[in-house]
């Protein structure tokens, strides 16, 4: 999925993020569930179509039914080189109120 010919969409890139981030915090906020309140995104490098990248999440903070994540897209490479940020993210998920009857419902389907 280019934007440009031989370029990843940025779109693509960013529902890589949106879903790697928010699997990285979802363990910490109640019910195990929660939804994108904010995120941001800088693209540092054109994503070159067929390579591989590597993304990498962590959860910053939590409180209550929010948690704050960073994260970034990078190059895949070989042992003892360094790899090259593509893109980078912050983001805020929030636990909905109504998260306790979204969890018995995924739980009898």
């Amino acid at each position: 999925m280019c934007g440009h010919p031989g370029i990843v969409h940025g779109g693509l890139l960013a529902t890589m993020l949106d879903e790697g981030l928010a699997r990285c915090c979802f363990g910490a906020l109640p019910h195990n569930v929660g939804v994108t309140a904010k995120l941001e995104i800088n693209y540092r490098r054109p994503v070159h179509a067929g390579t591989y990248v590597v993304l990498r999440a962590q959860t910053v903070r939590v409180e209550g039914r929010k948690a704050w994540v960073e994260g970034q897209l990078e190059t895949l490479v070989d042992e003892g080189q360094e790899p090259v940020v593509l893109a980078q993210a912050t983001a805020l998920f929030v636990s909905p109120r109504f998260a306790s009857v979204m969890a018995k419902l995924s739980a009898t389907s």
